[in-house]
């Protein structure tokens, strides 16, 4: 009589750990997926309302800027010049004889 009410008690005692460990598992996998949801619409850029304002705004035209090599002859110390046109010549040749 006394063993199967140890049983019981070990068995309530389980299925409210058990429980427990549930409702952590799922807190768990909410947090996982709500995670990524809160960061994807955090990153989204806000959007404008049109109708508030009855003035136009002109917005700049986005223009790439590309970077381009300064001319060798503006170069005034005859090491440095040297030096950059060796560099020309180099990668030039080096282009000549490894291309595909």
């Amino acid at each position: 009589m006394e063993n199967s009410q140890n049983n019981e008690h070990n068995n309530d005692q389980l299925y409210a750990v058990i429980n427990k460990l549930i409702m952590i598992i799922v807190v768990l996998i909410i947090g996982v997926i709500s995670i990524p949801i809160f960061i994807y619409y955090s990153n989204q850029p806000e959007k404008v309302n049109d109708n508030v304002s009855s003035t136009s705004v002109s917005t700049p035209s986005k223009e790439i800027a590309y970077w381009t090599a300064p001319d060798i002859n503006n170069i005034t110390d005859p090491k440095l010049k040297a030096s950059v046109s060796y560099g020309k010549e180099f990668i030039c040749s080096y282009i000549k004889i490894f291309r595909p």
